[in-house]
């Protein structure tokens, strides 16, 4: 069953959902720990990494909308729950790997990171990839950064592209501090603040008019 198929149901069967892959298996047990999710990490890695095809993913010069570009976001997020679960399994090589085989198979300069990839610069450093870490993280907030100060000159409130900007500005200043990267931290955190300040500032003076 895929995610689509199973939110459209009327009861949870999330914690009976094995993740094996970019769907999962329905099992007659439960998950035994509700903080962990429910990966077969044997099965997710042989299908996300062997048996699926990423047909043009790699390619700059192919036109995605929204609509696909939500099927690479949840590529993406598969793949980053997968070396979640395998680093918790004491297997930060094959986390590596994953990860790595994610980048490649869905570059930036194909289809532009979204905010799954705030959770990628997170696993990255775990993995000891410390430079893509970083140039990840430097492309997202930066892109981050510009966007929401385009939005807010708009006069938007916080819609939902403006707090998926916000998020990934907060996320990212918690995750390089954490890992010792002090600079890039204090940028990101004080371009969030500044957007926050500025969010307030716009809702006030729509509340005045």
């Amino acid at each position: 069953m895929n995610h689509t198929s199973e939110s459209q149901l009327h009861f949870d069967l999330a914690p009976y959902a094995l993740q094996e892959g970019m769907a999962s298996r329905i099992l007659p047990i439960q998950n035994p720990n509700e903080r962990n999710e429910f990966i077969n990490t044997e099965a997710m890695f042989d299908n996300l990494v062997n048996n699926y095809f990423y047909r043009g993913l790699d390619n700059p010069n192919v036109y995605y909308n929204d609509d696909y570009r939500g099927f690479v976001l949840n590529h993406r997020s598969s793949f980053n729950s997968l070396a979640e679960a395998l680093i918790k399994e004491n297997n930060p090589e094959k986390a590596r790997e994953a990860l790595l085989f994610s980048l490649e198979k869905m570059p930036d300069i194909a289809v532009s990171y979204d905010y799954t990839g705030a959770a990628t610069v997170d696993l990255l450093f775990q993995v000891g990839e410390k430079e893509k870490a970083l140039t990840i993280a430097s492309t997202l907030g930066t892109r981050a950064d510009d966007m929401l100060s385009y939005l807010i000159g708009k006069g938007q409130g916080l819609s939902l592209e403006g707090r998926q900007r916000i998020y990934i500005l907060g996320e990212l200043q918690r995750i390089l501090y954490e890992n010792g990267e002090d600079v890039l931290a204090e940028k990101f955190e004080k371009a969030y603040e500044k957007h926050l300040d500025d969010l307030q500032v716009n809702t006030r003076n729509r509340t005045d008019y």
